[in-house]
């Protein structure tokens, strides 16, 4: 428990402290519904990034597209373009996560990170659908990489939800947290290659890739739980209640029941 972690300093010998950072962390991945949710989308967002390498040599090289190596690479942009463009549609995320911490009276609002995160987790499979079904040789080679243009910016806005969200969360505990996320996040970019040669070569490109953008659909309700659940998830969290308490003791004027209004 919390409690147990935080005593007095000179308290913990450096095995307890060490059990502790490297404890905690599988802790949240197994009790925290919050971290789960994080893990699953950093999971696979990041999975998906490094199986990309093996869909475009599939799609744009010799069996594709039929372009040079190098060409197969400038395919690429298309998700760095993606990508680029999340900051910049983060602003009005940020822009509306300041006027909720306002009306709050400065107090923490980490529900009024997922705004946008919403609209980029119902375009990450649509995004893939495009992709999947625009990759046939008689489609324009820039279709499916303006797919993928949409796919990095669902990647960069939900990566960036999951980790905001996490850290107003948990407080001085998103260390932990974020330690959890990077857990399963390194463990999906290292295992989803294993399987994608074999994937795309057994279910062809269309369905191979159709498939991956069906899992997508299963993460859709992810933010909207979040929003809508998010404050009773972290009331009965150990660790996210913590922090919730000493806000509620900073700022006592703080309407607990006050809601997130619209992305603007």
């Amino acid at each position: 428990s919390p409690a147990a972690d935080e005593q007095p300093k000179g308290k913990h010998g450096a095995r307890e402290l060490f059990q502790i950072a490297l404890g905690r962390p599988f802790r949240f991945l197994i009790t925290e519904a919050i971290i789960v949710f994080g893990a699953l989308f950093n999971g696979y967002l990041y999975g998906l990034s490094f199986l990309f390498n093996t869909a475009f040599s599939i799609v744009f090289g010799p069996k594709g597209h039929n372009f040079q190596i190098s060409q197969v690479g400038l395919a690429f942009l298309g998700i760095c373009f993606g990508i680029s463009v999340g900051p910049v549609t983060n602003l009005y995320q940020e822009r509306f996560y300041q006027r909720e911490v306002q009306g709050r009276h400065g107090l923490n609002v980490p529900e009024a990170r997922v705004q946008l995160g919403q609209i980029a987790a119902v375009a990450h499979p649509v995004s893939l659908f495009w992709f999947a079904w625009t990759t046939y040789k008689s489609v324009h080679w820039i279709v499916p990489i303006l797919a993928s243009a949409l796919w990095g910016w669902s990647f960069y806005t939900l990566i960036l939800m999951t980790y905001m969200y996490t850290e107003d969360s948990y407080g001085v505990y998103s260390a932990s947290a974020l330690a959890g996320l990077g857990l399963i996040r390194n463990i999906a970019g290292a295992g989803f290659p294993l399987f994608g040669t074999q994937m795309y070569s057994r279910l062809g490109t269309q369905w191979a890739t159709s498939l991956l953008a069906f899992l997508a659909i299963l993460l859709v309700p992810i933010p909207f739980t979040l929003s809508k659940l998010g404050p009773d998830l972290r009331r009965r969290s150990p660790w996210a209640s913590r922090h919730i308490t000493q806000e509620t003791e900073e700022n006592p004027s703080d309407d607990d029941s006050a809601g997130t209004g619209n992305l603007a």
